[in-house]
């Protein structure tokens, strides 16, 4: 095992401990699933468990999030982490989605603070990179952040916005793309090297945009894994020490999607 491997694999073991302790069976599952297939189908079935009849998901974990098009879009999220990709959970869940899509092509919660961009063009993203989605779903979602589009949508170290913006154009064609991939690229690059974005967050812009490298930004694969690896905490969570729990967990995975997913 080389010197790469052998730190990769120590900072995943010690990431083991830290979910094991401070999440759940699930959240251990899901980073066991990113490089093993019978701890993949585990981890599929326990994010399955939590999809209601309709197709809607619950909670992955403690941390609640603001609504169900937010936990089913974590859902998603972890579906893909997993590979997952033909699927009946899927299907419903995107059926669902389709019903939820508000006239003006957005996703959202009724609850304050939800970026309705952002949540639009992640969840976009995401349904861009699936195989259920139909087509007008995407178009009614790509008008909505075409409308809302400008530079300022991605200054300022909005993080969200600019995850959101490089996932959706990457997976779904538009004629905005090239000039919003290039601002948002931009936009990462800066909050990366100014250290307003740290590895973790950096890397999962790329794994939702399936990528590793997107116009605008200058960013090494290599970079970021190192970035992500001096980030683990002596107790083997990312994220800061004094956040909940739930937080760091949900955080912590992100770094084994890294981890695993990026080139290193």
């Amino acid at each position: 095992m080389s010197g790469a491997a052998r730190r990769h694999a120590d900072a995943l073991a010690r990431a083991r401990r830290f979910l094991a302790a401070a999440g759940d069976a699930l959240d251990v599952l899901r980073l066991d699933g990113l490089g093993d297939a019978e701890a993949a189908a585990a981890a599929r079935a326990g994010v399955e468990r939590c999809q209601q009849p309709d197709g809607e998901f619950g909670p992955l974990h403690g941390a609640k999030p603001p609504g169900p098009v937010a936990a089913t879009r974590e859902a998603l999220s972890a579906l893909a982490d997993l590979r997952v990709r033909h699927a009946a959970s899927l299907e419903r869940a995107v059926a669902w989605l389709a019903a939820a899509q508000a006239p003006d092509g957005s996703w959202g919660d009724a609850a304050p603070g939800v970026d309705r961009f952002a949540t639009t063009g992640l969840l976009g993203g995401l349904l861009g990179a699936g195989v259920y989605v139909r087509p007008a779903t995407l178009e009614a979602a790509g008008a909505f952040l075409d409308a809302h589009w400008s530079p300022e949508r991605v200054q300022g170290g909005a993080w969200q916005r600019v995850a959101a913006t490089c996932a959706f154009f990457t997976n779904v064609e538009h004629e905005r793309a090239d000039e919003a991939l290039q601002w948002a690229g931009r936009e990462l690059e800066r909050g990366f090297r100014s250290g307003a974005f740290d590895g973790v967050r950096t890397a999962r812009v790329f794994s939702w945009c399936g990528a590793v490298s997107l116009p605008g930004a200058r960013l090494d694969p290599f970079e970021l894994v190192a970035s992500v690896l001096a980030g683990q905490g002596e107790d083997g969570g990312w994220g800061d020490p004094g956040a909940a729990a739930a937080v760091r967990v949900a955080t912590t995975l992100d770094a084994g999607v890294a981890l695993v997913r990026l080139p290193s």
